[in-house]
């Protein structure tokens, strides 16, 4: 994996970056918001990661590439229809 700031963000953008670095976190917030449906949750991970290997110039700055990966999953969790109940 690619590291190349101190909060161990990567600096690429390529999708395999993108996926060693995020998919496991961003699949446990999809899959609590779509209340544990476990295809839904990967499909949401899948478009919130391919959104942001092409979105990747869209962003203010490099820091910001958590919390707007975060965005882009719940955004495509919605998509989907979000859960009236936490799996939890």
């Amino acid at each position: 994996m690619i590291r190349g700031t101190e909060s161990g963000e990567p600096t690429g953008a390529d999708a395999r970056t993108l996926h060693d670095a995020f998919a496991a976190p961003l699949y446990r917030y999809a899959w609590s918001l779509l209340g544990g449906d476990a295809e839904r949750a990967t499909e949401a991970v899948h478009d919130a990661l391919v959104a942001g290997t092409l979105l990747d110039g869209e962003r203010a700055t490099c820091a910001a590439r958590t919390p707007w990966l975060y965005a882009l999953t719940r955004t495509a969790c919605q998509q989907r229809g979000l859960a009236r109940a936490c799996p939890y």
